[in-house]
């Protein structure tokens, strides 16, 4: 049954690339043929595909409803232990804490609460914020008797940035854990909706890796505001489209999911590419990857976008915005060199098209509008 529903989704997105194609075409050779006009048919055939699939996502999206339960329909199960990771680097320290701090008096007041232990793992390079860190939570473990149950880690080299924190826990820290429930720094997420995480992780033996749907909180400038009201409006409908289709092969967006940490120590280790960066050296876009490798091990990775009070920030000014999307840039083109990497699952390969094809898709629509101005001088 999915295999028939993807099948029809990626025929619908053709179909639709090629009819706005073959439209175009019929106007631009009214006057005759060259073969300029053929490059432009082309180029226009790639970004309508692109287009036609995000159409098609969204439209998925609307027309299907969340099925399961909600967190306070289901019952919980004993057993599992999960830690709960923030991995920080150069952050604002009491607005870190701070969060942490709220998770855990939430967290406290369930009675699943002794099955979580949280982690903050630092990869800050500036003195003044670790000794800040350090102070700070010297401080919350006294005033949450949280002795035990918080822990903090610096590491003095950030070896393999995000990626290389998470896999430093793992060495060291993750055969005492079933699950690992990986937060960012800007963070936050209800206590029932962690406890539902973990429960649906135990129900599925299968099950290696689900995503929970963030939103953003907390933004105050017209930019900032900006991006979270869009969020607020399409990210539900285009998680639903994705959930749709996803079969065993689902997202991972990098924060705000839980992880089966056996099957991630065996299957997500990443190599460092050769060659020199931008498109060498360590892959920044690990989520895509470790999601991929995790489905080639045969194990499931999922999204539910009914998972409700799972929020992060964003940047509030288009400064920061445009920072982080050079990094988000440069890690997904680096998914070029790993398309066709073996046994990696078809529609795993799909979303890795789908993270290039977001920084492709400019340059080609700049080629299209370029060769379409110059098209009347031949």
């Amino acid at each position: 049954m999915m295999a028939i529903r993807r099948v029809i989704f990626v025929l619908a997105a053709l179909a639709l690339a090629a009819l706005a194609a073959w439209l175009f075409f019929i106007v631009v050779t009214t006057n005759g043929v060259t073969y300029l006009h053929f490059a432009q048919i082309g180029l226009l055939l790639l970004c309508c595909m692109w287009l036609s699939w995000g159409f098609n996502t969204a439209l998925a999206g609307i027309f299907t409803q969340d099925r399961l339960p909600s967190p306070e329909d289901r019952p919980s199960s004993p057993g599992s232990r999960t830690a709960i990771l923030m991995p920080i680097y150069n952050e604002d320290v009491i607005a870190v804490f701070a969060r942490v701090a709220a998770m855990y008096e939430e967290l406290r007041r369930l009675p699943d609460f002794d099955r979580f232990d949280f982690y903050i793992l630092s990869d800050s390079t500036k003195p003044e914020n670790v000794a800040v860190e350090r102070r700070v939570y010297d401080t919350l473990v006294v005033e949450l008797s949280a002795a035990g149950r918080l822990y903090y880690r610096h590491r003095e080299q950030n070896i393999g940035r995000k990626a290389g924190n998470i896999a430093d826990f793992v060495t060291n820290n993750g055969g005492a854990y079933e699950y690992m429930l990986i937060l960012d720094a800007d963070s936050l997420m209800r206590a029932k909706t962690m406890v539902e995480m973990v429960a649906r992780m135990d129900e599925d033996t299968e099950l290696a890796l689900l995503q929970s749907q963030p939103l953003i909180i907390g933004r105050r400038t017209p930019f900032g505001r900006a991006l979270q009201f869009s969020a607020a409006l399409f990210s539900p409908i285009f998680s639903r489209g994705i959930a749709a289709l996803q079969g065993r092969e689902g997202p991972f967006w990098g924060h705000n999911a839980i992880i089966r940490v056996r099957a991630f120590a065996a299957s997500c280790g990443l190599p460092t590419l050769t060659g020199k960066p931008p498109f060498g050296g360590q892959i920044l876009s690990h989520d895509y990857v470790e999601a991929a490798l995790l489905a080639r091990a045969g194990y499931k990775v999922r999204v539910d976008p009914d998972l409700e009070g799972s929020f992060e920030e964003a940047p509030s000014n288009i400064i920061e915005y445009a920072k982080r999307d050079r990094r988000w840039c440069q890690g997904n083109l680096q998914h070029l060199r790993l398309l066709f990497a073996p046994r990696i699952r078809l529609w795993s390969r799909f979303f890795l098209v789908q993270g290039i094809m977001a920084y492709l898709a400019s340059p080609l629509w700049l080629a299209f509008l370029l060769s379409s101005l110059i098209a009347p001088f031949f």
